[in-house]
């Protein structure tokens, strides 16, 4: 079951309107800049004025924390549009809107906390890369934290970070939240792709963090939201597999766009561009339906079993490959194009190679996933 236009269109749990209304000043304030004139490391000031504005940074922040927690497949369709428009737009909202989800683990004072303020918005690395010893002189108890974390997206807009350790002494890796305001920011980003996400590197030393703001993403959310009880991996491996897609389908869009006025198109550009289209269409389907089924299965369930997870996480890899394809088809007829900055195309291009690293949903993912397969994991 696909995520239907209703739900994009018009509104999910918690929405005072549609995503779609939510989303559109935030692409006509992005498309208002010019490329060249846009910052190298992150997503311009005005755009994320225009988010916080729109609400859509609380798009899985739980409606009892003022959120709007959608339901997981008009997300996905949010994530591909803005995608389509600017990959990093598209990854930031992704991966920014990813960090709402911990308020259901999180206890609520804390939780209201961190999400209720308007502007409020989590970066951060889910990667155990830091190192954590007990907080001894706190009576409730606690974690000093110390460490360095790669790739934390959004990080000079955050108000929070959250950052996932090794308990010293044990082989527990739990997250902390930490005020944005006490981690060190690391400037190490200079990309090409997905330049506008900001995702420096950050660095915390003997961080003192209560217990109330350490939690645990293995153990049973607080909230019984189908949203917290949806698999994490295979919510994740999905979003990002959503805005590969819908980078894949703004490269299609762009090249189709300029051949329409370019004048006659020889054999091989059209069936190039007919190949790209076909195989963008295809990844997007078979997400959504893998998606909706799934959505549709959680209800009345405490979690999702096995199969359906090993079928969401497939899906988002093969869509994930896919959307490549689509593009790298489209790249062998670019020429020069393919070297410009701030060509749409070669933008596109560059970004949807770098989504398509991100660990959940590389190529090389799916020899786990066979190997899950073959243990019976799928129908």
């Amino acid at each position: 079951m696909a995520a239907s236009s209703e739900a994009w269109q018009a509104s999910g749990p918690g929405a005072a309107g549609g995503l779609a209304a939510r989303l559109s000043p935030v692409l006509e304030t992005l498309i208002a800049i010019a490329p060249e004139r846009r910052p190298s490391d992150r997503l311009p000031a005005a755009v994320h004025a225009a988010l916080v504005a729109s609400g859509l940074w609380k798009l899985w922040v739980p409606q009892v924390h003022g959120g709007l927690e959608q339901d997981l497949p008009a997300s996905l369709a949010l994530f591909e549009r803005a995608a389509a428009v600017d990959g990093s737009l598209g990854f930031a909202l992704a991966i920014g809107t990813g960090g709402g989800l911990f308020a259901a683990w999180l206890p609520e004072a804390t939780a209201r906390d961190i999400f209720t303020p308007e502007a409020a918005l989590i970066a951060g690395s889910g990667a155990p890369t830091g190192t954590a010893r007990p907080l001894e002189d706190e009576p409730q108890g606690g974690l000093v934290v110390t460490g360095e974390w790669r790739y934390a997206s959004l990080i000079h807009s955050a108000t929070w970070v959250t950052a996932s350790v090794r308990v010293a002494d044990s082989d527990a890796v739990v997250a902390v939240a930490v005020p944005a305001g006490e981690v060190e920011i690391l400037q190490r980003w200079q990309a090409d792709a997905l330049a506008g996400t900001d995702s420096q590197d950050l660095r915390m030393s003997d961080v003192r963090v209560p217990s109330a703001r350490v939690f645990d993403l293995t153990s049973p959310p607080r909230l019984a939201g189908a949203l917290y009880r949806f698999d994490f991996m295979a919510l994740a491996s999905a979003a990002f597999a959503s805005v590969a897609v819908g980078i894949a389908r703004g490269a299609v869009e762009a090249v189709r766009d300029r051949l329409a006025v370019q004048g006659p198109v020889d054999g091989e550009v059209a069936t190039r561009l007919a190949r790209a289209t076909a195989s963008q269409r295809a990844a997007w389907r078979a997400l959504q339906a893998s998606v909706g089924e799934a959505w549709a299965l959680l209800a009345g369930r405490p979690n999702l079993p096995p199969a359906s997870v090993l079928d969401v996480r497939l899906a988002a890899v093969e869509a994930t490959r896919q959307a490549v394809a689509a593009v790298d088809e489209l790249a062998a007829i670019a020429g020069m194009r393919l070297l410009a900055r701030h060509d749409p195309f070669s933008q596109a291009w560059r970004d949807v190679h770098g989504v398509a690293q991100h660990a959940l949903i590389t190529v090389a993912r799916q020899r786990e996933l066979g190997l899950g397969l073959l243990e019976g994991g799928a129908d």
